[in-house]
């Protein structure tokens, strides 16, 4: 099976099962490419039908591509001693109130994603070290558990899970960092809290647990039936899809779970925002991974930097196979349906149900308008983030934030969703200014009743951000709405409906 995909767009399906034993995949449209939209047409020859794979006759492993003439020997990865010592290092500067030891770890380029409960904010390095000036002002204590360490020649990833506390303050979860060379140090050029729970509370175990995914590719439309998938499922070398963007390997199929391997020889239908588009026939699977590289990886890939040589498409293969490895990984089935054939699906599902779907209308002025952004206001949420945005203006801003304008594009959108009877109201507003500025996300659902009551489904103090809802459907029939953005899937949760899985590209470079 060979494996080539278009970059020009990505599309996730989730697979739904609610009080039946019929799968239900789902998928929404991904973009490829965490900062630009690639434009490579999709190959003109039409490739030949594969062959549905079976466990005695496993897909063919194509030959590893030869590094160029050109390219330079492959350099030692950065040592997870050298790792780990970097981090150790991190936490004792926090717990020993070691401001200058701490500022000293962060390199000249930095950027941070702080997460404290369902806030999120973002940072420079400057904007950065100031807010954590703050931190250091009180006591605090810092505990990093076991490193999930993923290296290249020139940088290294590092997730852990993260216990912050200080006086009456706690939470839990994630981080990650990505740690770049800089002279003969390891410096942290990346920091991001992935999720935040704060004190003891934990979200609530996830009903109707969904997988993401469909990619279209220059050959064949494939469905990723599980997201963030360990990279040691795939087999053989890395493959390039996208130079420097995204790569595959095949799956090792004998490992897969049951429910996977009883998918090949199913039918999967692929619909577009109102009607179907294509079917194809499960044929195997692959291990896809995706990732935006730190600039220092570029530079060192492309022989950019001293002492490097351009290397091979396969050797830059398995640097963003490594870069990926857990978040960016995702075990996609493949399907015998072309590219070409599904032109313009955005999302799918198994073909033996029927969904139902929604019409979506955006709606820009008139009653339906102003009245969900009074109630968006009115919210907890909205109201929080008014006052962050009054704090970090020049001057008192008293103009809600979610009404301004950024580069001519409106912060905050409105959507009427309608169908079997019913109506709904999302809005949905994303403020990003510079690096130390405003930033703020937040949004709201709504279901319209007859009597024109507006009942909230969704949190109201937030629950993070939100993309552009492509498409709702109930896809098993339960009676509640599921709403697919190009990387996420919303689905109710107990008395809520939240974000459930994100397939976002991870982001290893600084945009300030």
């Amino acid at each position: 099976m060979h494996l080539t995909l278009s970059q020009k767009e990505l599309t996730v399906l989730v697979s739904a099962r609610a009080h039946r034993s019929l799968l239900a995949l789902i998928s929404l449209s991904l973009l490829l490419g965490a900062c630009e939209e690639s434009k490579q047409a999709v190959p003109s020859e039409t490739p030949p039908a594969p062959q549905p794979p079976t466990q005695s006759a496993p897909i063919a492993q194509e030959p590893e591509e030869a590094p160029t003439a050109e390219a330079a020997p492959p350099t030692e990865d950065i040592s997870d001693e050298r790792v780990q010592a970097a981090v150790d290092e991190w936490v004792r500067a926090q717990n020993e109130g070691d401001l200058e030891s701490y500022k000293a770890a962060y390199a000249g380029k930095f950027y941070g994603v702080k997460r404290v409960g369902e806030k999120t904010s973002s940072f420079d390095r400057l904007g950065w070290l100031k807010d954590r000036e703050r931190m250091f002002k009180k006591a605090m204590q810092v505990t990093a558990g076991e490193l999930d360490i993923q290296s290249t020649d020139a940088s290294a990833v590092v997730t852990f899970e993260q216990s912050w506390a200080s006086g009456d303050f706690k939470d839990v979860g994630p981080k990650q960092l990505v740690l770049i060379k800089q002279g003969s140090d390891l410096k942290i050029s990346r920091e991001e809290m992935l999720r935040s729970n704060v004190g003891a509370s934990r979200a609530a175990a996830l009903t109707k647990p969904l997988g993401v995914g469909v990619y279209r590719g220059g050959e064949h439309a494939m469905m990723v039936v599980k997201t963030h998938v360990s990279g040691e499922l795939g087999v053989g070398a890395a493959r390039s899809i996208e130079r420097a963007k995204s790569a595959y390997k095949l799956a090792d199929e004998s490992k897969l779970e049951a429910e996977h391997r009883a998918m090949i020889g199913k039918t999967l239908a692929f619909m577009g925002r109102g009607e179907k588009v294509c079917e194809g026939k499960v044929t195997g699977f692959a291990v896809y991974a995706a990732a935006n590289p730190h600039f220092g990886n570029m530079a060192m890939w492309e022989g950019r930097e001293e002492g490097y040589s351009r290397q091979s498409d396969a050797q830059v293969a398995r640097g963003i196979y490594e870069l990926a490895q857990g978040r960016g990984t995702h075990l996609v089935a493949v399907t015998d349906a072309s590219a070409r054939e599904c032109e313009g699906a955005a999302w799918g599902y198994d073909s033996e149900l029927s969904p139902k779907l929604y019409t979506l209308t955006r709606v820009k002025e008139g009653e339906f308008h102003a009245r969900t952004l009074e109630a968006f206001q009115k919210l907890a949420g909205h109201k929080e983030g008014q006052q962050q945005f009054e704090r970090q203006s020049e001057g008192a801003k008293k103009t809600p934030w979610s009404l301004e304008e950024l580069n001519g594009v409106e912060v905050t959108r409105v959507t009427k969703i309608e169908g079997h009877g019913r109506t709904f109201a999302l809005a949905n507003a994303h403020h990003v200014a510079e690096c130390d500025g405003f930033w703020h996300d937040f949004w709201a659902l709504w279901e319209i009743k007859e009597d024109g009551r507006q009942v909230l489904l969704s949190n109201a103090r937030g629950q993070g951000s939100l993309g552009e809802v492509l498409s709702v459907s109930d896809v098993d029939g339960d009676g509640t709405i599921e709403l697919f953005t190009r990387s996420q899937v919303i689905q109710r949760v107990g008395p809520v409906h939240q974000v459930v899985k994100d397939a976002e590209i991870p982001d290893f470079d600084c945009p300030c």
